[in-house]
């Protein structure tokens, strides 16, 4: 079994266990953020859309005893234009050789400030 878990301090959220069937977890629980971005006073070439200040966001993948397997980097700011996002991303583990699970996530903002993550796959 497998989560995705975002933490920060002595905070957590985390989307609960899903069982690995074939190489694929699906986790169906979202994960909600609320964070602050700051406007940045430079605008995406060709478009009127505010850009935002860089604001990286680290989500864990951890086995069912807890163990952080690895993380992922995302840059929330790439995610205010009020769409919905898809990214696969390699999940990083420190002082390990490539790693082959993938985290496949879809990312939306609300408000420019509220993001949730859904349909982990690992």
């Amino acid at each position: 079994s497998l989560s995705v878990a975002w933490r920060k301090g002595i905070k957590e959220i985390s989307t609960g266990l899903s069982e690995v069937v074939d190489g694929t977890a699906v986790i169906e629980k979202s994960i909600s953020l609320g964070g602050t971005l700051v406007q940045s006073s430079q605008r995406t070439t060709g478009s009127s859309q505010a850009r935002y200040e860089t604001k990286f966001c680290w989500l864990e993948v951890c086995s069912e005893m807890g163990e952080v397997l690895g993380h992922v980097q995302l840059d929330l700011a790439d995610f205010c234009d009020g769409q919905q996002h898809r990214r696969v991303l390699q999940v990083w583990r420190p002082n390990s050789p490539a790693s082959s699970l993938r985290l496949t996530l879809s990312i939306w903002a609300e408000g420019g400030s509220r993001f949730e993550t859904a349909a982990a796959k690992a």
